[in-house]
């Protein structure tokens, strides 16, 4: 793939992107005037639980797709996804049951309504399986049929919510709105844009790989919420779901940089992949990609800031102006969050998923502790902060690592990542 076909990629994928979080930016003016900022701590604290439920439902096997891709011909590939398909069902209707079963207790220590938690494991059992369908279009480059995948799901979903909005269902509207789009896009999906695909017979025991894989994967899996469901959890304790809405407003604007650092990243994956099997050849350009990225990311971070700056009072309603000064706070963090995602690609590629994870795990565990400091003593922009320490901390572990590699390399020892699966 040229460089001019990696950049039309990149900007299809992150137009796509944007398609999908138009949802919640379109909605914006009409939920900051009919909910209270209260009622939004709900959505905020739904948007993290479903993001961090869908990496354990789904056991990122969208990942193991995207990992084992390149290996299958088309018949093991509709294999694979089979499998995956199958694998998530599993667990996506043991987590409702075990959410019906302990609705009170979880209720309780979720700060969510018990009649409504449900909704959460729903949207997270029906992401899953949507986003393993996008992962195999991703990579056998089905452009138009991922581009039904995602206009499926965002012209659903923005029905279903301004429609039960307009009816006077309030904020639980947001939730069941993304649920009901998730599952006719499913639907759309699974009989319409994954093309010649049929449901391949497999023994129960060809699941223990992928199972294998999600356990010891899990926590590279929930690294990229995990910050946002802890700051959101501990913000809701400590000072309330009124402070967790306007840490989530900030955080939408924050997710204005996201939308092109994932369009770059779901056309640069698997460009690399095909670069890095053979190192000596594509290293330069792999370098010269990088550097780009790296050096363009907060360039663009600024601008996303200043403009966001700009249109927040437009769009935002009046009882929300307490979140306006911490949307710097949330442009940096996704910065930082960019360049961890960007690290993570490299070593996805040698299937280092250990390495993955106790990257991860150094993250999680530098953001609580530092979550706990920070918002006693600097309120919600210290959530922010603890968010790039920790990110900072875990590229430094990255880093530590792939330069070990690479002295093992110049010495003549092995090249592999010695904590690789």
């Amino acid at each position: 793939m040229k460089f001019s076909a990696l950049s039309k990629n990149s900007v299809f994928y992150t137009v796509m992107n944007t398609v999908e979080a138009l949802v919640p930016l379109l909605l914006v003016p009409l939920l900051t005037r009919r909910i209270t900022p209260s009622e939004y701590g709900y959505i905020t604290l739904y948007v993290s639980y479903v993001g961090v439920l869908v990496p354990c439902i789904g056991l990122k096997l969208d990942d193991y797709v995207r990992m084992h891709f390149f290996e299958n011909d088309a018949q093991g590939r509709h294999a694979l996804l089979s499998k995956s398909l199958c694998l998530v069902s599993l667990v996506g209707l043991f987590g409702l049951g075990a959410c019906m079963a302990w609705q009170r207790e979880l209720s309780a220590w979720l700060s969510f309504p018990a009649s409504w938690l449900w909704v959460i494991v729903a949207s997270a059992f029906s992401l899953s399986l949507f986003r393993l369908l996008l992962a195999f279009n991703q990579f056998m480059d089905n452009k138009r049929c991922f581009l039904g995948l995602h206009l499926a799901y965002t012209g659903a979903s923005l029905a279903m919510i301004v429609g039960l909005l307009l009816t006077g269902q309030g904020w639980i509207s947001y939730p069941l709105g993304k649920v009901l789009g998730a599952l006719l896009a499913l639907v759309a999906g699974i009989f319409l844009f994954v093309p010649g695909f049929r449901l391949h017979r497999f023994s129960f025991s060809s699941l223990k790989p992928l199972l294998s894989f999600g356990l010891v994967y899990l926590p590279a899996g929930i690294s990229l919420v995990a910050g946002g469901l802890i700051d959101r959890v501990l913000v809701a304790h400590r000072l309330g779901t009124e402070a967790t809405g306007f840490y989530g407003v900030a955080a939408l604007f924050g997710s204005a940089l996201w939308l092109p650092i994932l369009g770059f990243h779901h056309a640069w994956q698997p460009w690399l992949f095909r670069q890095l099997s053979d190192l000596q050849q594509h290293g330069r350009a792999i370098r010269r990609v990088s550097l780009c990225y790296i050096v363009g990311l907060p360039a663009f971070g600024v601008i996303v800031a200043a403009m966001s700056w700009w249109m927040a009072p437009l769009l935002i309603g009046e009882q929300y102006r307490s979140a306006f000064h911490l949307i710097p706070w949330a442009v940096a963090t996704m910065i930082l969050q960019g360049s961890f995602m960007h690290c993570q690609a490299f070593f996805h590629f040698y299937k280092a998923t250990r390495v993955l994870s106790v990257g991860s795990m150094i993250f999680i565990a530098i953001n609580l502790v530092l979550t706990i400091v920070l918002l006693k003593s600097h309120g919600l922009p210290g959530v922010f902060l603890a968010t790039i320490l920790a990110y900072a901390g875990a590229l430094a572990f990255y880093g530590l690592v792939a330069l070990c590699a690479r002295l093992g390399q110049e010495t003549g020892q092995p090249a592999q990542f010695e904590l690789a699966a």
